[in-house]
């Protein structure tokens, strides 16, 4: 079996934003050397010698943090919205393009530093990580009753 991976700065692919294309690995791995920082999309395909060749893989992300800065990235205003069933909607506002990851799930703060993300959970609080490109980040624990930093 032999696998064609695409790495892309967008999660269409489109040409011109493909970053590395390994048409035919024998390996489930590989490695791209000196990638700046950034967000990436990669997906996969498999094909086998008789021809038959799998459709592409859903796109997943992933983001090359160089950890050469150090600063604390804010985050304030914070409200949440209880949806019902242990469903929540948590918004804020932080550095413009953070990413802001909240229980497994990610968005990023849009160009006016606002954020939403809707989570699911049984506890009272949730730990909020917002993090940048260039290794900035912060860390937050909000309860989900009042919508106070707690930790």
């Amino acid at each position: 079996m032999n696998y064609h991976i695409q790495v892309a700065q967008s999660p269409f692919f489109v040409k011109g934003k493909i970053i590395s294309e390994r048409p035919s690995l024998s390996r489930s791995s590989f490695s791209i050397n000196s990638l700046p920082s950034g967000t990436y999309f990669w997906r996969v395909r498999a094909s086998v010698r008789s021809g038959q060749i799998s459709d592409w893989s859903e796109p997943s992300k992933f983001s090359v943090i160089k950890q050469k800065n150090t600063d604390r990235i804010e985050a304030s205003d914070w409200e949440i919205e209880k949806v019902g069933g242990g469903v929540y909607i948590v918004k804020g506002n932080t550095r413009s393009g953070a990413t802001v990851r909240i229980r497994g799930r990610e968005t990023f703060a849009k160009s006016d530093g606002s954020f939403r993300v809707q989570i699911s959970s049984s506890l009272s609080t949730v730990t909020v990580e917002i993090y940048d490109e260039t290794g900035n980040k912060n860390r937050y624990v909000i309860s989900l009753a009042s919508g106070k930093v707690v930790g």
